[in-house]
C-alpha cells in the first residue's frame, strides 16, 4: 500500500511540474508574440508598407495573417462585429477607416458571388 501511495504522489508531482512548465511556456510565447507585434507596429508607425511582403509582415499581427479573414467592424450590416485591437491598429496604420473596410469586404464578397454565379 505504501508503494502505491508513493507512486501516486510521484505521479501527482510530475503532473504538477508538467502543468507549471506548460504554463510558463505559454506565458513566454504570449510575451514573445506581443513583443513581436509591437516591433512590427513600430516599424510601420510612420510609413505605409511599400510592397506585398511588407503588407504581409504588417498583417502578421492579425489572427490569420490577413485582413481578408478579419471579423467585422462596427456598422457591419451582417453582424459579426468583434472588438479586435490588432485589426484596428493594422487598419489605422494603413489609413483605412471602418466604413472603407466594410466597403472593401463587400467588394470581396461580391467578387466571390460573381465567381460562383450567385444571382
Amino acid at each position: 500500500m505504501d508503494k502505491i501511495k508513493k507512486e501516486s504522489r510521484i505521479l501527482k508531482e510530475i503532473e504538477e511540474n508538467f502543468e507549471k512548465e506548460k504554463g510558463e511556456i505559454e506565458k513566454q510565447k504570449k510575451e514573445f508574440i506581443s513583443d513581436k507585434k509591437v516591433q512590427i507596429l513600430l516599424k510601420y508607425e510612420n510609413k505605409l508598407p511599400k510592397n506585398r511582403e511588407e503588407l504581409r509582415e504588417l498583417c502578421s499581427i492579425l489572427c490569420f495573417g490577413s485582413l481578408n479573414w478579419c471579423c467585422g467592424v462596427k456598422g457591419n450590416p451582417y453582424g459579426g462585429f468583434k472588438n479586435c485591437f490588432s485589426r484596428d491598429l493594422c487598419l489605422q496604420v494603413l489609413g483605412i477607416d471602418d466604413e472603407e473596410f466594410l466597403r472593401i469586404k463587400d467588394c470581396v464578397e461580391k467578387e466571390i458571388e460573381r465567381k460562383i454565379k450567385v444571382g
